[in-house]
């Protein structure tokens, strides 16, 4: 590495430090029955006339979480969310004489917060069915969450036995209604499973877990730790209870860490997801100039979608892209398997590895994390990625919850495997497009991970300003990505916190699933993938770079967004890979000089 890298990484890096101890302060968790507040204020409606451009004039008032509705003869109608005194504040704008000024709507719910008592306090919550994934839906297949029961209140906890992902607590009042996925505030386990650190000492693990009175399931070796990965079964006639076990073996000398196998999730919204078994069909270019190893091509084939493609452009990636593409850069891809055979990502994949013990498969969820990351560019199909170029590894670490959908539930056990693997070939970008409770075992690979100075990009979370902040994302060694939607707004579902590092593109991005689709797909997934694939832009135009002053840098060279400064929302801001990349290279005329 040069001087000058050295000292940047040097300087980076203790920046970098400072804003993960910031961002590592939550004021919230995973332990005891979770206290839901009011977070969404009532809608209100404002009519446009077709002369004013609507969403510049949203942003110029300051409106958030607000959508544009077409209306007859060209009017449009703005639906935003305001507390009572923003709405009065906004009437003073709207002039019945003048035909360019706003008009403002009165609707019922409008009607109904200025007549009756606030109604944050009492209101209703409710334990909900989660809707069926869409995809399973509409390929006539059985959603894995049962529909016979009806939505019962909440009481601050699960009823025995639900699985969390299949419910959603719901707070209902008049003009506002605010979901938690019940996964994102309670913890779910494998039954009567434990997972443990043990050294490599030569006993006989058989044996031991015999004389303790426990199963012995597997025993995986970790390089990156130096330790084994031991997974366990209690008996179900053992009179001592999971946590009992957990507390028991943690005092016994000689064993490194000891938790239940904890659940994780992925984090694309599966909700308005369409992927493979609606998505339209698209046909094979030549991949004459695909190879890993080529030149970018100098006369491409037009991707037909990608005047749609909005997200390089928001953050500034478009003006790099032109001339790098993320050549031998590696990247693991934790997460669902990944089809490579998509015309979109042919020959991207230098490695498939399965780590649920289901077998590799070509999923929902990885295959359009991937396809964010390493779309092939001008090959005259859908949309480009970030770095078409990337070498991708496909750690298979998470199973789908039904064939072909998006959700898709992960253990810490099979977290722990893939991240080691990762560790162990030094790949210095991990994307980790999920996230779940704490976990300690996990905690000590993402800081194994840091110490090699590998980043660990991870989402934020999907659950909304009610979740309970996600892992791995929350450890101060990964970098907490949100999602925007195209003007800036953050996607209504993110999760809120001191741990959001940054934002980046994450609403309705064009990626691709199983077989021939392109779906648009939504989630901080997304967004974190967005990030990804700028890191690797980034890395290819100066390879010294570590990847830890890397994201220092980014989070520095943001665009602020919310309130001034670092917020709960948004983090340090939106990715600016324009302003990242001059800085990195000390080049002011980098990005061609225009916006």
């Amino acid at each position: 590495m040069n001087g000058g890298l050295g000292v940047l990484g040097r300087r980076l890096g203790r920046l970098l430090l400072w804003v993960t101890l910031l961002g590592s302060a939550a004021s919230w968790g995973w332990d005891g029955a979770p206290a839901l507040e009011r977070h969404v204020a009532p809608m209100r409606s404002i009519a446009l006339p077709p002369a004013l451009e609507g969403g510049a004039w949203a942003r110029q008032q300051g409106l958030s979480d607000w959508q544009l509705q077409p209306g007859a003869d060209g009017a449009q109608f703005l639906h935003f969310r305001a507390e009572a005194a923003r709405w009065q504040q906004l009437q003073r704008l709207c002039d019945g004489s003048n035909p360019l000024a706003p008009q403002c709507l009165e609707s019922s719910c409008q009607t109904v917060q200025n007549v009756a008592a606030p109604l944050a306090d009492g209101a209703p919550t409710w334990l909900i069915p989660t809707p069926p994934d869409l995809n399973s839906l509409l390929a006539g297949r059985p959603d894995s969450c049962p529909r016979e029961r009806q939505a019962a209140p909440w009481s601050g906890s699960l009823p025995a036995g639900l699985d969390p992902a299949c419910w959603t607590v719901r707070q209902l009042s008049p003009c506002q209604s605010e979901q938690t996925p019940v996964e994102y505030l309670q913890p779910h386990w494998r039954p009567d499973q434990l997972v443990l650190l043990l050294p490599d000492d030569g006993r006989d693990i058989q044996a031991w877990a015999l004389a303790l009175g426990l199963q012995l399931l597997e025993v995986i070796p970790l390089p990156s730790l130096g330790q084994q990965l031991v997974r366990l079964l209690r008996p179900s006639d053992n009179p001592l209870s999971l946590d009992g076990w957990v507390e028991r073996l943690g005092a016994v000398l000689g064993i490194g860490g000891v938790q239940k196998d904890v659940a994780y999730f992925t984090l694309a919204d599966p909700r308005g997801a369409v992927g493979a078994a609606a998505a339209a069909d698209v046909s094979v270019a030549s991949t004459a100039n695909s190879s890993p190893d080529s030149a970018v091509d100098s006369t491409p084939a037009a991707d037909p979608l990608e005047g749609f493609n909005y997200g390089p452009a928001l953050s500034h990636a478009h003006r790099l892209t032109a001339r790098y593409d993320g050549r031998d850069i590696a990247v693991a891809v934790i997460d669902t398997g990944v089809d490579g055979t998509h015309p979109e990502l042919q020959q991207r994949l230098v490695e498939q590895r399965d780590f649920t013990g289901r077998g590799y498969s070509a999923d929902a969820h990885g295959t359009g994390v991937a396809a964010i990351i390493a779309a092939a560019r001008g090959n005259g199909i859908g949309a480009s990625g970030l770095a078409p170029a990337v070498r991708l590894h496909s750690f298979k670490a998470c199973q789908p919850r039904n064939q072909g959908g998006l959700a898709a539930q992960c253990w810490s056990s099979s977290l722990i495997q893939a991240l080691d693997a990762a560790i162990g070939q030094n790949i210095p970008l991990i994307n980790m497009s999920l996230g779940g409770p704490p976990s300690p075992l996990l905690q000590r690979l993402v800081e194994a991970a840091a110490a090699r100075g590998l980043l660990v990009v991870a989402a934020a979370g999907n659950g909304g300003p009610n979740a309970s902040p996600l892992y791995p994302a929350a450890w101060p060694q990964a970098l907490a990505v949100t999602a925007v939607d195209p003007d800036r707004q953050l996607y209504p579902l993110a999760n809120r916190g001191a741990y959001v590092a940054i934002a980046a593109p994450g609403v309705d991005l064009i990626t691709a699933a199983p077989g021939a689709g392109q779906p648009l797909l939504s989630g901080t997934s997304m967004a974190s993938a967005h990030l990804t694939g700028v890191a690797a832009l980034l890395l290819q135009l100066a390879p010294d770079t570590p990847p830890l002053a890397l994201a220092a840098l980014l989070q520095r060279y943001s665009e602020d967004l919310g309130t001034p400064g670092r917020d709960t929302e948004f983090g340090a801001g939106l990715l600016n890979a324009c302003a990242s990349a001059e800085a990195l290279s000390g080049r002011s005329d980098l990005c061609g000089g225009t916006p």
